[in-house]
């Protein structure tokens, strides 16, 4: 049966449009990491959201990847110096968090592990305060610019906030999950986030400042998809290893501190 060719380009165009919305979703993440009043930064990141799967890259740092693949309940790590990846699932990560907050408890250390959080919300300004006592975030929000973006960058800096808080040295995550929460509960994604951390010194408590900066582009560009391929290609040819070899080289570093 033959098909009038107007129908054939009204389908097209019903594709075309259909492709282009899944592919309209997508957007880009730079974040820039700086510690105490320093003017440069110590890390930078790049994180693309592409569909179901977020992929974070190091600009300045390790030369690593990491894939969350949260639909399918997995986060992997690729090591571009080893060529070597590793995967976690989502519930091991938990586990894994689950366990921090136990082992801080037990050390009667609950203001960072167990935090009594405060929030203040300024709304014209878009700035949300969360103060407890050993912890204090500030963030400055702006609103996005795609439908549930809010809730998408609040569901990757979760896991993310969860697996930093498994490498050496770094702070439990459970005040960055509330900021996480807060941010999201307004419509929010972070263009700033100021944190201040006091740890317990035997002869006097230390306080630690770092700040983020993050930059919003709402679609992807040719370059980031040429790394989302790569990452691909990598996730296909690295050698898959256990989680303890993968942090092989993060616990020698933190021992040699």
């Amino acid at each position: 049966m033959d098909t009038h060719p107007m129908l054939l380009v009204l389908a097209c165009v019903g594709s075309f449009c259909l492709a282009n919305s899944a592919h309209s979703q997508d957007f880009r993440v730079e974040a820039d990491v700086f510690v105490e009043d320093g003017g440069e930064s110590v890390s930078e990141t790049l994180t693309l959201f592409k569909g179901d799967v977020v992929y974070d890259f190091f600009l300045k740092g390790p030369d690593e990847t990491t894939m969350f693949d949260i639909n399918r309940g997995r986060i992997i790590l690729l090591d571009g110096v080893r060529r070597v990846q590793t995967t976690l699932t989502t519930d091991q990560l938990l586990e894994l968090s689950d366990a921090i907050r136990q082992r801080g408890a037990a050390r009667g250390n609950q203001p960072l592990f167990e935090p009594q959080i405060t929030t203040n919300y300024a709304e014209q300004e878009k700035i949300l305060t969360l103060t407890s006592d050993r912890l204090t975030y500030r963030a400055k929000g702006i609103d996005p610019k795609l439908p549930h973006a809010a809730e998408r960058f609040r569901q990757f800096a979760d896991w993310y906030a969860r697996l930093n808080a498994i490498r050496p040295g770094n702070p439990p995550p459970f005040g960055r999950l509330e900021l996480n929460g807060a941010l999201a509960g307004h419509g929010l994604v972070p263009e700033e986030i100021e944190r201040t951390v006091v740890l317990d010194r035997p002869l006097a408590n230390k306080t630690l400042r770092a700040r983020s900066r993050h930059i919003f582009v709402w679609t992807l560009s040719s370059t980031d998809q040429k790394r989302i391929d790569k990452a691909g290609q990598n996730l296909a040819a690295f050698e898959s290893v256990g989680l303890g070899q993968y942090w092989q080289a993060y616990t020698v570093a933190a021992r040699d501190r």
